[in-house]
């Protein structure tokens, strides 16, 4: 019958996202997808080509094929014959007794439909497991990169406020200013400063996410960052990408194959009611002083025992199933609008921080150092354009890594890349 191998996995897995995945027989040994070079920075599609071929959990998960490939070897291997042999001692003849349970002949087909279709579902449900790491990196790298965009923000900030409490000091000093001033930028200056510090912490706790979804937790390596993301500007409209998700996620079609195991094994239940053994007996001498043989047949007379519990669990199976795969299902339909409005909510926060907030708050600070130099204001309308354009600048890095974060879950809900959609179109280019 059919089979399932991972290198067939890697290819489905391939056509799907553009990135295969490698059976690593290896657990303790680090493998390197050609052209990764651990000297350099790691891009994004390095990590994942690393994660696919590397992560543990995921190599873990890959074991289940093989398993399933050994239960339908299984169900392929018909059973030994039972020989029973009684010694001549004493009176007693030689005997012995062959016995072959001959339900294992025609039972053998449906365990081996039942076998392939496990088999194929294990095959799918990987598939998925493949689809959730390379998800799970690309939202690592992101949040990776707002850690550190943050605290370069928070850096600069610091220093741009530490200037002004300098200033003010200095000020203070020649006696242009008030002791509250001097106090109120330097208090900020220290905020600043302690808040930098914090977010140090922040990047090392992303750093070690995306090394162990890497399986680099014991290399020392560096991650490298795009200069600027292009999200995909979608034309399709939410009914026609979940249409596409329904009909490509293989976790959908694995509890397809589920409710198709279950089927298979409620009827498999039933016809195990009846066993029936084939018996060849021979004894050395009998009442002829002959050799004796001849063939007979043991029949189960189902009265009591009718499987009923095997059916009843069966029946059962099959209605959780059914449960199962409505539960995918709607699953599904969440994740793809959920995806889809964090996808516009990203968009719509980064045209709002970068193009309507931006350069008003940088106006705003300009026209407060000037008034501030010119005597006519204190330090405070500095100090407050200062935090809300260094805010601003930290919710346009957020809203950045809302849409990289977004369109990852998007194409994990749909089964595969976006690119792979025929209508889509790219959009402007977002800079990080």
């Amino acid at each position: 019958g059919p089979t399932v191998s991972v290198n067939e996995l890697s290819a489905n897995l391939q056509n799907r996202s553009g990135f295969g995945v490698a059976d690593k027989t290896n657990p303790n040994k680090l493998i390197l997808p050609m052209g990764v070079d651990l000297a350099n920075g790691i891009s994004e599609r390095d990590a994942i080509r690393l994660a696919l071929w590397n992560n543990a959990a995921l190599q873990e998960t890959l074991t289940e094929l093989g398993l399933a490939q050994a239960d339908l070897l299984s169900a392929n291997i018909l059973p030994n014959p039972h020989l029973s042999m009684f010694f001549p001692l004493g009176p007693k003849q030689l005997e012995f007794t062959i016995r072959y349970p001959l339900e294992a002949l025609w039972l053998r087909p449906q365990r081996i439909d039942i076998a392939e279709l496990e088999l194929q579902r294990v095959g799918q449900s990987l598939v998925q497991n493949g689809l959730d790491i390379i998800r799970d990196v690309k939202i690592a790298m992101a949040e990776l990169h707002l850690a550190e965009k943050r605290a370069d923000i928070a850096n600069e900030s610091a220093k741009v406020l530490q200037r002004s409490a300098a200033l003010a000091d200095a000020r203070f000093r020649a006696g242009e200013v008030s002791e509250l001033d001097v106090s109120t930028a330097t208090n900020d200056a220290i905020r600043a400063k302690l808040e930098a510090s914090l977010l140090v912490h922040e990047i090392k706790v992303k750093y070690e996410l995306l090394r162990m979804l890497t399986g680099l937790t014991f290399s020392d390596v560096t991650f490298s960052q795009p200069a600027s993301y292009q999200p995909p500007k979608l034309s399709r409209s939410e009914t026609e990408l979940l249409d596409d998700a329904l009909a490509a996620r293989p976790d959908l079609r694995a509890a397809e194959l589920a409710i198709e195991v279950a089927g298979q094994n409620a009827g498999l239940a039933k016809t195990e009611i009846y066993t029936l053994t084939g018996i060849f007996d021979s004894n050395s001498v009998g009442t002829q002083n002959m050799f004796e043989a001849g063939p007979g047949a043991e029949l189960s007379i189902p009265i009591f025992d009718r499987n009923q519990a095997g059916i009843a669990r069966t029946k059962t199976q099959l209605l959780r199933a059914g449960h199962g795969y409505a539960k995918v299902r709607d699953q599904i339909a969440m994740e793809v609008r959920q995806s889809l409005a964090r996808y516009e909510q990203a968009k719509q926060g980064i045209r709002a921080w970068r193009d309507k907030m931006m350069e008003p708050l940088k106006k705003t600070l300009e026209q407060a150092n000037k008034a501030y130099a010119a005597g006519e204001t204190s330090l405070l309308p500095i100090l407050d354009a200062t935090w809300n354009l260094f805010d601003a600048k930290r919710r346009e890095a957020e809203s950045v890594a809302g849409l990289r974060t977004a369109v990852a879950e998007l194409e994990r809900s749909l089964g595969g890349r976006l690119e792979l959609i025929p209508s889509q179109k790219i959009g402007v280019n977002i800079k990080q």
